[in-house]
């Protein structure tokens, strides 16, 4: 009897339709919803009162969210993860939904809509080089938006520096 698993189509479906995941966090911080849920638990009707979004829509989106792992749901009421309270509540210090602004902005998406043909070149398909052109303002919104990423790692460092 083998002991190998069996093929299986699982990764290539996870990862063709990864997109969707990534299109719900990008709603999810446009809406501010994770800042609407809090450290609460709440229903989607009063998760849909705050966003200003239809209690339909706006259960559909946190049933997503839930089954990804960003929201845990019991008895109909939505709470955050400890991960989504810490970095997609726009109230804490280490808020990370600005990231999302140079992560999924129009250039560095733009970077992988013909990722084969990048390939073939050897370099980037957008104009000039790229997001790497001197000066460019898109690593400001960089380095803004991932800057409480490196909150924790600073505040442990200048503890190790004081004696």
């Amino acid at each position: 009897m083998s002991t190998q698993p069996q093929p299986s189509p699982a990764l290539f479906f996870e990862t063709a339709n990864a997109f969707q995941r990534t299109a719900a966090l990008k709603a999810a911080v446009e809406l501010n919803l994770f800042t609407a849920i809090g450290k609460g638990s709440i229903t989607a009707a009063e998760v849909g009162r705050k966003i200003g979004a239809p209690e339909r829509s706006t259960r559909i989106l946190c049933d997503f969210l839930t089954v990804i792992g960003f929201l845990v749901k019991q008895d109909g009421r939505y709470a955050s993860t400890p991960d989504s309270a810490r970095f997609l509540d726009r109230s804490s210090p280490a808020y990370l939904g600005n990231a999302l602004r140079f992560l999924l902005s129009p250039v560095v998406a733009a970077s992988y809509a013909d990722l084969a043909e990048t390939v073939r070149r050897g370099a980037t398909i957008l104009e000039e080089q790229g997001t790497v052109t001197p000066d460019n303002p898109l690593w400001v919104g960089f380095a803004r938006g991932m800057a409480p990423l490196m909150m924790m790692p600073a505040q442990m460092i200048a503890d190790l520096l004081r004696f």
